[in-house]
Parts: C-alpha cells; sequence; structure tokens
C-alpha cells in the first residue's frame, strides 16, 4: 500500500503521521496553556473595533450588492447565459476586444432545405 503523491510505504508514513499530528496538538495545547489570559483580554478590548469593522463591511457589501444589480440590468445577454468562467471571461472581453467579438455573438441558425420546423397537427 502506498502513501499518496510521494508514493511511500504505509507502514513508513502512519508512524511520522501520528507522531508529526501528536506534535501539533501538544504545541497547540501548550500555547493555549501559556497565551490563553493574553489573548482573552486581547479579544475583549478589540470588541469594539471589531464590530465597527464589521459594520463596515455589512454596508460595502450592500453598496457593491445594489450597484452591480443597478448594472445587471445593463448587461449583455451573453453575461446572463454564460455560466463556465471561459465564457464568462470571453463575453465580457468581446466588448473590449473586437477580435473576439464574432466569438461571444451567438451563431445564426441555419437551415437547410427540408429541415423547416414540423407542426403535428392532432
Amino acid at each position: 500500500m502506498k502513501a499518496g503523491v510521494a508514493g511511500l510505504n504505509g507502514r513508513r508514513a502512519l508512524p511520522a503521521l501520528i507522531v508529526g499530528s501528536s506534535v501539533f496538538l501538544q504545541l497547540h495545547l501548550v500555547l493555549g496553556l501559556l497565551l490563553g489570559p493574553l489573548a482573552d483580554r486581547a479579544f475583549d478590548r478589540a470588541k469594539g473595533p471589531a464590530l465597527a469593522a464589521a459594520a463596515v463591511l455589512v454596508v460595502a457589501v450592500v453598496v457593491f450588492w445594489r450597484v452591480r444589480r443597478r448594472r445587471r440590468e445593463a448587461a449583455p445577454a451573453a453575461w446572463m447565459e454564460a455560466s463556465c468562467p471561459a465564457c464568462i471571461g470571453v463575453s465580457l472581453l468581446a466588448g473590449r476586444v473586437p477580435g473576439l467579438a464574432g466569438l461571444a455573438a451567438p451563431d445564426p441558425v441555419r437551415t437547410e432545405p427540408g429541415d423547416e420546423p414540423k407542426v403535428l397537427v392532432s
């Protein structure tokens, strides 16, 4: 049995994983015991500024959402129909790069003789 991309044998990787996890956990436990009271005081002092920053962030998100919603009404149809990142990128660049305009434009429907739509009448 191989352990991941490194190709280590499971018998060799598992003890190292257990020791590393144990050291990581113990280090954080000791840091919490030593620095816990200091961190508690720091969080108590930062409550006011943190609440103010959260309020500013909420206001910024609301403003961004409203501006984006207003612009969405003027967005091109390709933007609204795009579903993959490449399609979105091409549709955004099509207005700025003339050579890409043909890539974002919808293909006209070409009908061949005999391909006319058939209507079923019952």
